[in-house]
């Protein structure tokens, strides 16, 4: 997810702007239902309903496999020196973050709100909407949330802890991720 406050102030734009985001979101919850669902290879099949080339070229990159910290530094290059502002922007930042989610394989609720994050209040009305629309649940039970957090931590952790992590163990998990990504150096 994007922290860099500058370039958010940049694509800053109205509340009336944003709601034409909603289409471009909802679009990306759908990639990402199909994603899971088929596999990623599945989102060629909806080349043909993207008619913005920047959602499209990093939808093909993540269909022909492009590495996620290569396709990052596509998307937010060609974000930073592409000298938009306001609502194109936005929606370049949300198609960025959106398909990198698809491409980690994130839950579409988690994208949902993730993407509507980006939108401060305006978001939260968009959100509301799409899980209108979509019938989606929001809401995880407890039991399949415990199932959830077993099937994802490390064994070390996932058999001794049943609770949340606390900063330290987070921070633990965050730099193990960073040292196998980096090839384990």
């Amino acid at each position: 997810m994007i922290y860099d406050n500058n370039l958010l102030k940049q694509a800053k734009c109205s509340s009336k702007d944003k709601q034409k985001l909603s289409i471009l979101i909802e679009r990306l919850v759908l990639f990402s239902e199909t994603a899971r669902r088929e596999g990623l290879l599945a989102l060629e099949d909806g080349f043909d309903e993207i008619h913005d080339p920047f959602l499209l070229q990093a939808i093909q990159f993540v269909v022909d496999g492009v590495d996620p910290y290569i396709l990052r530094t596509i998307l937010y290059t060609k974000i930073y020196y592409g000298g938009h502002y306001g609502l194109r922007l936005l929606a370049m930042i949300i198609a960025a973050e959106g398909v990198l989610s698809i491409q980690c394989g994130d839950n579409p609720i988690v994208l949902l709100y993730q993407l509507c994050s980006l939108l401060g209040d305006e978001g939260e009305t968009i959100k509301a909407k799409i899980i209108k629309k979509h019938k989606i649940d929001p809401i995880i039970s407890s039991s399949s949330r415990e199932q959830e957090i077993d099937l994802k931590l490390p064994p070390e952790i996932s058999s001794v802890r049943k609770g949340p992590l606390n900063k330290e163990e987070i921070q633990g998990l965050l730099d193990k991720v960073s040292d196998e990504g980096k090839g384990g150096e």
